[in-house]
Order: structure tokens, then sequence, then C-alpha cells
């Protein structure tokens, strides 16, 4: 099945509760970086952008309800948007510097951080295939957990 349909399909199963479902905001990373360190959870940051498409797909089909998920810290960075942020560092940037500083280009992007910004796993970039992105995805996280319990 190509990439395009299978897209569409996932689309076509989606409740409407999802469509009207965000993911929460990056805002402050300095102090979701102290809850990151404190209780041991990777930040998973799904960079993003409004005209993407695939966004969409992943948020409405694979990452929303993970923001509940006791294991990770969610967040969305949207690369397009000049949205105020506090990096790591305690700095007051915005979304699109933040996107920059982690060398993001390409939307969706999926980050895998520690408490201080460092990367835990390499980052998922564009949706290589739909039918196994949350395969993709729990491995990393899976990955960066490992990493942080070392």
């Amino acid at each position: 099945m190509n990439l395009r349909l299978s897209a569409c399909l996932l689309i076509s199963t989606v409740s409407v509760a999802a469509w009207c479902a965000d993911l929460p905001y990056a805002e402050d990373m300095r102090q979701d970086g102290k809850t990151a360190s404190r209780t041991g959870r990777p930040i998973v940051a799904l960079v993003s952008a409004s005209d993407c498409h695939y966004c969409e797909v992943l948020k409405d089909n694979v990452l929303i309800g993970m923001d509940r998920d006791r294991r990770i810290i969610l967040r969305e960075v949207a690369m397009d948007n000049p949205i105020r942020l506090i990096d790591f560092e305690g700095n007051v940037t915005d979304h699109r510097s933040f996107a920059n500083k982690h060398g993001v280009f390409l939307t969706p992007t999926v980050l895998f951080l520690d408490g201080d910004g460092r990367p835990l796993a390499e980052p998922l970039v564009g949706v290589p295939n739909v039918d196994f992105y949350l395969y993709y995805l729990e491995r990393r996280i899976a990955q960066s957990r490992h990493k942080l319990s070392n």
C-alpha cells in the first residue's frame, strides 16, 4: 500500500474527538527538563509546521493521547510559528529558533531529548512508513528510556 493511500485510510478512521485535540506546546523546556531529570522520562518533541499534512496525521493517529503516557514528556514545537519558549538553558527564544538549534529543517521530526536537551535517540524524520510509525516511535522511546536508566 502506498504512503498516500495509507495516510488517507488513517485519516478516514479518526474520531471527531481526536480531530479537536492538540498536543501540549513546548513553553518551558527548562522546567520540562527538570521534570525529565527528576523522573527519568525522556522529552519527546514533535517538530511540526502548520502546512504539514503528515504532522496532522501523526498527531491525530499516533501521538494523541501519548501526552498522558507516564513514560514520556510530550511536547509540540511549531517550527513555523514564533511562539515564545524558554529553552533548556533558561533563555527566552521561540519555537522556530529552538527547532533550528536542534538541527530540524523538515517536518514532521520527532526529537528524543534528556533533561538537558541532549539527544537520546536518532530523530524520527518524516513518515518513513505510516503502517509501522508507532513501532519506530516506540523503539526510540525504549532506547531513550534505556539510556536514561544507565
